[in-house]
């Protein structure tokens, strides 16, 4: 790979690493907002699924985005090679 690739997967790379930081700061909203609803709101309601819902989503999401950019900086580490 050459040096212009490396750089561009390097770029991508730190941008999927904001776009992790940007979905964390979200579900760590979502989470207050699910915490600070009432205790029988939090199961049994639509708002509580929904929420509970969306948080696992988005730390699926933020998982995924880190073995995104982890594999991105492999390649880079093994083109230098």
């Amino acid at each position: 790979m050459n040096n212009s690739r490396r750089k561009r997967l390097k770029t991508i790379s730190k941008g999927l690493m904001l776009l992790k930081q940007a979905v964390s700061t979200h579900c760590a909203a979502e989470q207050e907002y699910f915490e600070s609803m009432p205790e029988n709101l939090q199961e049994s309601s639509a708002r509580g699924t929904d929420s509970q819902d969306a948080i696992t989503d988005m730390v699926a999401a933020s998982d995924a985005i880190t073995d995104a950019a982890e594999y991105l900086d492999s390649a880079v580490r093994g083109a230098s090679r």
